[in-house]
Parts: C-alpha cells; sequence; structure tokens
C-alpha cells in the first residue's frame, strides 16, 4: 500500500482555491470557494464544490471592549467584503455596542482606513472610540 497516490483504489483529492471556482487559475486573494477533484482507480474525475470559512480579527478598545465584554473576536467575512460590512457582522454578534460605533475611527492593519476600505481574509481591523484627555 505505502506508496504512490492513485495507484489501485485509492482515491486521491486535489484542492483548487480560487474565487471563480476555476483549477486552472491561481488565486492571489486566498478566496473562499473552489473545486475539490477527486480522482479514482476508474480515472474519472469527480468535482465537489466548497466553501471555506475566512476570518478577519476585530480588535476593540476602551469602552467598546467593556460593552462588548472582550477586546477581541474573529469575524467571518467574505470576499470583497469593506470595513463597513465587517462592522455589521460585528453589530450582529455584539448587538450592545450598536451606540458606541458611530464615532469610532478604524484601523485596518495598523493604518487609518475609511469605512469603504477593502478587507481580506487574515486582515486586522481595530475599532478606535474617541477619547479624551488633558
Amino acid at each position: 500500500m505505502g506508496g504512490r497516490q492513485g495507484s489501485g483504489d485509492t482515491p486521491v483529492l486535489r484542492i483548487y482555491r480560487n474565487r471563480d471556482s476555476d483549477p486552472g487559475k491561481g488565486d492571489e486573494s486566498g478566496g473562499d470557494r473552489g473545486l475539490a477533484q477527486a480522482n479514482t482507480s476508474s480515472s474519472r474525475r469527480h468535482f465537489i464544490a466548497y466553501n471555506i470559512t475566512v476570518t478577519v480579527t476585530v480588535l476593540l478598545f476602551a469602552s467598546l471592549a467593556e460593552q462588548a465584554g472582550t477586546r477581541r473576536l474573529e469575524i467571518p467575512c467574505d470576499a470583497g467584503d469593506t470595513v463597513v460590512e465587517i462592522k455589521q457582522k460585528l453589530l450582529a454578534e455584539c448587538p450592545g455596542i450598536s451606540s458606541a460605533l458611530g464615532t469610532v475611527l478604524f484601523a485596518l492593519n495598523e493604518e487609518y482606513v475609511k469605512s469603504n476600505a477593502p478587507v481580506k481574509a487574515g486582515d486586522t481591523l481595530a475599532l478606535i472610540p474617541p477619547v479624551s484627555g488633558g
């Protein structure tokens, strides 16, 4: 048995990850859907569609962290999501913070961004409420 993959009755599974579900194209963005190709001993190919959940790390500070009860959350994201869409998903997870979200600043991977900035899998989004001092 311990030999080549695909010999005998052992199926071989190859995973193709890309946004268009096209095994011939690469995916620079780490897309969230694709095809799994299974080769069996009869040389028949079977393609199975699959979805992969990817996440964005959301960091909460000061009053936001207190209201949410945590400083860090993993929020699922889809290809093409923007900061404002992640904010809406965050509200679904933590509805108690809605009153504080109107005046927050957004930092994506440690750089301030506007709410229409695109977000990719693996990014870190910090929500920073206004602070006062003196």
